[in-house]
Order: structure tokens, then sequence, then C-alpha cells
């Protein structure tokens, strides 16, 4: 390596600007990376979220009427998560009431079971529709833990046809091949 005496003051000056390009470029590069990541991301659960809201709001309608039991249309829902091209798309399904309780999943252990209504879940039902890769760290995920590392999930609020108030919260994941 030359010594750092034997550079001039034009070498040392071309040899710092090279490592601040070089920084800037791996920064820069990094930082497009997750914003195309995250702007993917979004527009895959936008869409997907409208046709959830479009295709399953109509089968919790029963739940309007604060009927637990039998407000979700079960069978619908089954036919429409494996008959439909929605169904390929999604991995994994549920249902959750404004309890916290899992009215409905693809996971049929998880009915009935209660969990803390936390970060995605509450924004949802505040109205809003939230997406992000998840590590799939939570208890109510372990099914998904076991056939996938990551998966994007995306919590879309359905609402009662007769009202603006959310009567359910669905979750649904996507693999995150396409990210990838």
């Amino acid at each position: 390596m030359v010594a750092k005496k034997s550079l001039t003051l034009a070498q040392r000056y071309m040899l710092v600007s090279f490592l601040v390009m070089l920084g800037g470029m791996v920064g820069i590069g990094l930082w497009m990376s997750q914003q195309i990541e995250t702007a993917v991301t979004n527009r895959t659960a936008a869409v997907t979220a409208l046709y959830v809201d479009s295709y399953i709001s109509p089968h919790l309608q029963g739940l309007a009427d604060g009927d637990n039991q039998n407000g979700v249309d079960v069978a619908a829902l089954e036919r429409l998560l494996s008959d439909t091209s929605l169904g390929t798309q999604i991995v994994s399904f549920k249902v959750w009431s404004p309890a916290g309780v899992v009215l409905y999943a693809t996971n049929p252990e998880l009915i009935g079971q209660q969990f803390p209504i936390e970060d995605g879940l509450a924004a949802a039902f505040n109205g809003e529709v939230v997406t992000e890769v998840s590590d799939l760290d939570k208890p109510e995920q372990a099914l998904e833990r076991e056939q996938w590392g990551t998966l994007i999930e995306t919590y879309a609020p359905s609402r009662d046809a007769g009202s603006d108030t959310i009567i359910a919260v669905s979750e649904f994941y996507q693999t995150s091949d396409g990210l990838e």
C-alpha cells in the first residue's frame, strides 16, 4: 500500500472524494431499495384489500347485529378462499372481532381465541388499511411461521353496509416472493 506521506494533496482529495461518493451510493441504494419495497408492498396490499373488502365484507354483515357465532358466512368464505383467484393470492386469512376474538381463520384452531389488539389490527379498527412485511413473531402466527419466513401481512376493515361502522377486520397474508 502507498504510504500516506507519499500521496499528493490532489491524490488525497481524490481518495476522500471516492470514499464519500462510495458511501453516498451505498446509502442512496439502500434507501431506494427500501422505498421500492414499501411502494410495492403497499400497492399489492391496497389492491388485494379492495378485493377482500368487495368479496369478504358481504359475508360478514351478520356481525352488524352483534351475532359473533352466526355472523360469519363460513361456507361462503371457504368457497372464496379456495375457488377464486383471490384464494390463490392469499396463503392465510383471519377475521377479527372488535374484541380481539378470531371469528374465522384458515387455521381452525384459532377460531374463538382472543388476542390483544395491537399495532396493525388496532389501526384497522380505526379505519386504516395496514400492510407490512411480517417476521411472523406473534402467537397467532404459529401456523404461518412453520411454513414461511416472512409474509406480507395486511389488515383491512370491513364495514356495516348500512353505516360506516367497522364490524370486523380481515387479516390476510401473501407471500413476499415478488419482493425478494
